[in-house]
C-alpha cells in the first residue's frame, strides 16, 4: 500500500481525472484518515471492496504519473527555484516569477 503523503500528492495532482466515487473513497483513506473498515461502514459496502477500489486508483493514478510526469518535473522545478533563491537580486526575481506562474 502507499503511504500517505505519496497518496495526497497523487490525489493533489490527478485526483480529478478519478470518478467522483474513487475521489471519495481516495479523499477519505489518504486525506481524512479513515480506516478501511470506516470507509466500508460509511459507503454500505465490504472491507474486500473498499481495498480493492483503493489499490485500482493508486495503480490509476500512478499509471498517470508515469506518463505525464507532472509530479517528477514539479520536484525538478523546486529545485531549480531553490538555486535561484539562493542567487543574486536578477536570480530571485527570476525564481519569483517561475513560482508565480509555477504554483497557480
Amino acid at each position: 500500500m502507499l503511504d500517505k503523503n505519496k497518496g495526497n500528492l497523487l490525489l493533489d495532482y490527478y485526483g480529478n481525472l478519478l470518478t467522483k466515487h474513487q475521489l471519495s473513497i481516495l479523499d477519505d483513506y489518504f486525506k481524512n484518515d479513515f480506516s478501511m473498515n470506516e470507509i466500508a461502514e460509511n459507503e454500505g459496502i465490504s472491507k474486500a471492496a473498499v481495498s480493492d477500489l483503493i489499490n485500482r486508483s493508486i495503480k490509476q493514478l500512478e499509471n498517470y504519473e508515469n506518463k505525464l510526469k507532472l509530479i517528477k518535473q514539479a520536484e525538478k522545478l523546486d529545485k531549480i527555484i531553490s538555486e535561484l533563491e539562493k542567487g543574486d537580486e536578477a536570480s530571485k526575481k527570476l525564481a519569483n516569477k517561475l513560482i508565480n506562474i509555477y504554483r497557480r
